[in-house]
């Protein structure tokens, strides 16, 4: 992926957007746990840092990832490398993101999520990194983003409508629906949520 800065008037930094790496996975992790907080669901986040760097990462990776992050302002045309592992500098925001597809439009990107800590806010970040999952989906053929936000976040969702992005749940009572793990165990093992013919089908 191309590298992409942008620089913020109001503070001394500049800033790279990039592909993450698996040594991203510790501050990724920090920053999902601020977003869930932020969200009020902190005390719902099971995942870890090993988990990031084994689901994001390798030939059957389930997300992928850019991070934004800040570099010296005295560094001159001194870009992190593929690791960022030199200068004083910090990851500060990130997009997660995954490929799904719709039976009515085909192949599609979904944004889990998008976060910048709120002493950065004010750079464009999270607007380019949306740019950049978009930019990301068009050239792999998709027609179109899609992601979730929550009915409380009204700044968000402004900036949602003036992006031309559309609430399918306001527009088309689209809503989402969620089977968390105790409920989806139970699913996957108990007979009794199984139709009554299943003596008659055959599963291979």
């Amino acid at each position: 992926m191309n590298e992409q800065t942008t620089d913020d008037s109001t503070m001394s930094h500049k800033y790279v957007i990039r592909s993450a790496t698996q040594e991203d996975c510790e501050a990724i992790h920090r920053l999902i746990t601020e977003l869930a907080r932020f969200e009020k669901g902190e005390d719902q986040v099971a995942n870890t840092v090993q988990g990031l760097k084994e689901d994001g990462f390798g030939d059957s990776a389930f997300f992928k990832c850019l991070v934004a992050e800040t570099i010296p302002e005295n560094t001159q045309n001194d870009l992190p490398n593929s690791k960022g592992k030199h200068g004083d500098k910090e990851v500060i925001g990130y997009a997660l993101y995954f490929f799904g597809y719709s039976t009515w439009n085909g192949k599609l990107v979904y944004l889990e999520d998008l976060y910048v800590t709120p002493d950065h806010r004010d750079a464009g970040l999270g607007t380019a990194m949306m740019k950049r999952v978009a930019r990301i989906g068009a050239d792999t053929g998709c027609n179109r983003m899609q992601w979730a936000v929550l009915g409380w976040n009204t700044d968000a969702r402004r900036l949602y409508k003036r992006l031309g992005a559309q609430d399918l749940t306001d527009s088309e009572e689209w809503h989402v629906v969620t089977l968390r793990k105790d409920k989806f165990d139970t699913f996957v093992t108990d007979d009794e949520t199984s139709s009554n013919n299943t003596n008659s089908i055959l599963i291979v």
